[in-house]
């Protein structure tokens, strides 16, 4: 059969046509990333632990984050504790809870004690803190939680930060997201076990 210069341009755009349709559908029928804007300060204090609190409630394979300074111990209501007593019950459980932080001095902290108080919190609480090393500073704020969930922000885990301060963060649902920051993760100094020498899968 002989297709005349006009049948071929009709097919050409027929298919052209057919491709554009199932990529929508593909499209259409592709998980879309869930995501929750997380506010603190006026009208939303408290509002970023209460729902990362949720999320580390339900966890059931890991808890890993990454945080610049933790100030536990802060005078006021409590709500550093309460985050981290979240963290170590899920410890309880058997979940992977592990956290990533800066080893540097902070401002006008030349001795180290920025490092030290929100590690001594962390490793009294039963959860395995991983320095950062001497080479960087470690500034990112995130969270991923079991294969499904990331807070990425700008929230330290101090009362000022989580109550009154003007900050936000995104609590995405994404499972691709979350095992890119899992490589992240695992790629830090330190992150191998010591106990056991072996090293730790970003993809349990």
């Amino acid at each position: 059969m002989s297709w005349s210069p006009a049948q071929r341009r009709i097919l050409v755009g027929a298919i052209g046509l057919l491709v554009v349709v199932v990529a929508g559908v593909v499209e259409a029928r592709r998980p879309r990333a869930q995501i929750e804007l997380l506010r603190s300060g006026p009208g939303y204090s408290g509002d970023w632990a209460r729902a990362v609190v949720r999320e580390i409630d339900a966890a059931t394979i890991r808890v890993w984050a990454c945080v610049y300074v933790i100030h536990p111990g802060d005078r006021g209501d409590g709500v550093v504790e309460g985050f981290i007593a979240a963290l170590a019950a899920a410890a309880r459980r058997g979940v992977d809870v592990r956290v990533i932080l800066d080893s540097g001095p902070g401002f006008r902290d030349e001795d180290g004690e920025k490092f030290d108080r929100g590690s001594a919190a962390l490793r009294a609480a039963g959860i395995r803190v991983v320095a950062d090393g001497d080479a960087l500073t470690t500034h990112a704020k995130c969270i991923i939680v079991d294969d499904a969930v990331a807070v990425v922000g700008s929230h330290n885990w101090t009362r000022a930060a989580l109550t009154s301060n003007r900050e936000a963060s995104l609590l995405v649902r994404d499972p691709a997201v979350v095992r890119d920051l899992a490589d992240w993760f695992a790629s830090t100094p330190g992150w191998v076990d010591n106990e056991t020498g072996r090293g730790i899968s970003p993809s349990p």
